[in-house]
């Protein structure tokens, strides 16, 4: 007897999440099988081997962009820089599995009639393995062999609700704008566009983001990271830190993916979908700057470039949702006002921020 159909269904398939992005409660993602040239499927109704018992959650991103505007005068809306926020979208679907038929297409109509007989006196439970009691059933019929039909089994994801967005990043960015700046609506974030992924997509972190308890050491590392990159550690001079801003309360969430089996009627599934935890966390960034030898004097100037850059708006408002557009404006400012400053190219003066999280009890 042939036998088609895999036990699988991977949630990260792009054609499920393609389908999902599109489709309305109720609609059926069904997988596609190979049938063999020389078979084709009965038309007697297949049967179903239990219903879904349990829904499971599947995962895409989508990736936000927003103008962030300044008022000017009270009244225009100055266009300051882009900023993007990461938004985890998912639904839930339900798993429902049924066997179909398969016959050679060379069978003459009596082979077929006793074969699809024998298939459609099937009852789910209580006749146990389906193709056993097939078997069973044409024991008695010497013109079938179990080379004429096969059985197939059939996988559907079927859509349960609405389609829910995480939107948390984006909830951050508009609380931390209010709280730094709440006078007169003075900076406000303007919808630019949206791309939906076909994936679930974490965004790749920064060397300069870290996790400890220690902020100020993280900045301290990379600040000597840095000399060391740029082949100044024996130009170093000292090395300066300061907090530039703390967020007590920040929400992040992590997937922990996996396969599972899951029994369905007769049927042994193993689905791939994730558990997804989250966790409260304490974010703190810390500005850092390396002073070269032979500019000790200048001391008071870098660190006020410093300062100025880190403190600016494009770079306080993203540190904490966008943060390698924020570190990009300020090594963008700073270097402008070295610039400005002193007239001259001055090597080895190396200034950057890390946001480092500490984590506010565990995964949940």
């Amino acid at each position: 007897m042939l036998y088609i159909g895999s036990t699988q269904i991977d949630t990260t398939d792009k054609s499920i999440i393609q389908f999902a992005q599109r489709a309305n409660i109720g609609d059926a993602w069904n997988r596609e099988n190979v049938i063999p040239d020389e078979f084709c499927r009965s038309s007697a109704k297949n049967i179903e081997v239990g219903a879904p018992q349990n829904t499971i959650k599947m995962y895409w991103t989508v990736i936000d962009t927003f103008d962030l505007l300044k008022t000017v005068h009270g009244n225009a809306n100055q266009r300051i820089c882009e900023l993007t926020c990461r938004v985890i979208c998912s639904r839930n679907i339900a798993i429902s599995a049924s066997i179909s038929l398969l016959l050679k297409k060379s069978l003459d109509s009596v082979q077929i009639q006793a074969i699809e007989k024998a298939f459609s006196s099937y009852k789910f439970p209580e006749s146990g393995d389906v193709d056993l009691f097939i078997e069973k059933q044409l024991v008695k019929e010497p013109q079938i062999k179990e080379s004429m039909f096969g059985l197939e089994l059939q996988l559907a994801a079927i859509i349960m609700d609405e389609t829910s967005e995480n939107s948390a990043a984006e909830n951050l960015l508009r609380a931390w704008i209010n709280k730094n700046y709440p006078d007169d609506n003075e900076y406000k974030l303007r919808r630019k566009g949206r791309v939906e992924l076909d994936r679930f997509e974490e965004a790749v972190k920064h060397k300069n983001q870290t996790e400890g308890n220690d902020p100020n050491a993280a900045a301290e590392n990379a600040a000597k990271q840095d000399a060391e990159e740029s082949h100044c550690s024996d130009k170093l001079f000292k090395t300066i830190t300061w907090d530039l801003a703390t967020l007590p309360s920040a929400p992040s969430v992590k997937m922990e993916w996996g396969w599972h089996r899951v029994k369905q009627g007769c049927v042994n599934l193993d689905l791939y979908y994730p558990e997804e935890k989250t966790r409260d966390n304490e974010l703190v960034a810390v500005t850092y700057i390396n002073i070269p030898k032979g500019w000790e004097v200048a001391e008071t100037a870098i660190n006020e470039c410093a300062r100025t850059s880190a403190n600016s708006p494009p770079v306080i408002i993203a540190i904490f949702t966008d943060f390698s557009h924020a570190l990009y404006a300020f090594k963008d400012a700073f270097i402008s006002c070295l610039d400005e400053t002193f007239k001259q190219n001055i090597a080895c003066i190396e200034a950057g921020i890390i946001v480092n999280t500490r984590p506010v009890g565990d995964w949940h």
